[in-house]
């Protein structure tokens, strides 16, 4: 890709053990060489990449970040903002990178500017929910917490046993959560122990827990649910069947949709991209049809 259009790299320096940080002067130095003008900025809290992204993201005609499945989903939440969206591309140096799973880019920052450099556009659809966006996964119940609870330091440490330690803490704490969910075919009133509307191969490093069939372009979110239980043999029974990657159980609630509603009598929190997205009681979750433009390689096995 050869051009003289502005690139605004945002990048988180704590990701990764300080990756990203590292990276910043070779990817820029990538970019430039490849026609870029690029502006680099740092993130310093929680919360920053969207806030640089609303303040002058529409000046720019590429949103690059360099960070964990956080920084892209605060980016992301920019990005929506905007009438006329700039492309999006993501250099991941975080614990999971789900996302860039999905798009196939390279873990190595340098790889990963290489391969958007020379990669190609990809139409993608986003989850909306409620007044707020997700990238991959919106998801409630057991475990959920353990992304936005668990801290930067610990994950720079033990990496994804980091997140195995905090949901070994949570064991004892399992809530299960009266839900309503409806859909244009599907009604379901039950108390669920999880729950999540995705648009990934990939969820917290696992491949296929919403199934084989994934499409990221194709205006559908895959709805898994598992309805509450005591009995450890259909709680290893529905957990071999999610990773295997075929969600069909009597104790599993799989659809596609373009649209669900959800009723939340006893208020369960969610994440959105393992940030944390609030106990509303009354949520609706869309797959907004191609809402986005990333970069991915030309190669990509997705």
């Amino acid at each position: 890709m050869e051009n003289n259009n502005r690139l605004l790299f945002i990048l988180n320096p704590v990701s990764g053990k300080g990756k990203a940080g590292a990276s910043q002067e070779e990817v820029t130095r990538i970019f430039e060489n490849g026609g870029w003008q690029v502006d680099a900025v740092r993130t310093k809290c929680r919360g920053h990449a969207r806030s640089i992204v609303e303040e002058c993201g529409a000046d720019y005609d590429m949103v690059l970040c360099c960070g964990g499945d956080g920084t892209f989903h605060e980016t992301l939440a920019g990005i929506m903002t905007m009438e006329k969206r700039p492309l999006m591309a993501y250099i991941p140096s975080g614990t999971t990178n789900d996302f860039a799973y999905n798009l196939s880019i390279p873990r190595d920052p340098v790889q990963a500017a290489e391969a958007i450099l020379h990669g190609e556009p990809f139409p993608c659809d986003v989850g909306g929910f409620n007044d707020e966006y997700f990238s991959y996964t919106a998801a409630c119940g057991l475990f959920t917490n353990v992304t936005y609870e668990t801290s930067q330091d610990m994950k720079n440490l033990f990496g994804k046993t980091a997140y195995i330690i905090e949901g070994i803490k949570n064991l004892a704490n399992i809530t299960p959560r009266r839900l309503i969910l409806s859909s244009d075919n599907f009604v379901y009133d039950e108390e669920f122990l999880f729950g999540m509307a995705s648009n990934s191969y990939s969820i917290a490093g696992m491949r296929g827990l919403p199934g084989r069939s994934v499409a990221m372009d194709d205006g559908l979110l895959e709805v898994v649910f598992v309805k509450n239980t005591t009995n450890p043999v259909i709680l290893g029974e529905v957990a071999q069947k999610l990773l295997s990657g075929k969600p069909y159980h009597e104790y599993i609630v799989s659809f596609k949709t373009k649209e669900l509603r959800i009723e939340s009598p006893t208020l369960a929190p969610w994440t959105l991209d393992g940030e944390y997205g609030g106990s509303p009681s009354k949520i609706v979750i869309k797959a907004l049809h191609k809402a986005i433009t990333v970069m991915r390689p030309a190669q990509a096995r997705h």
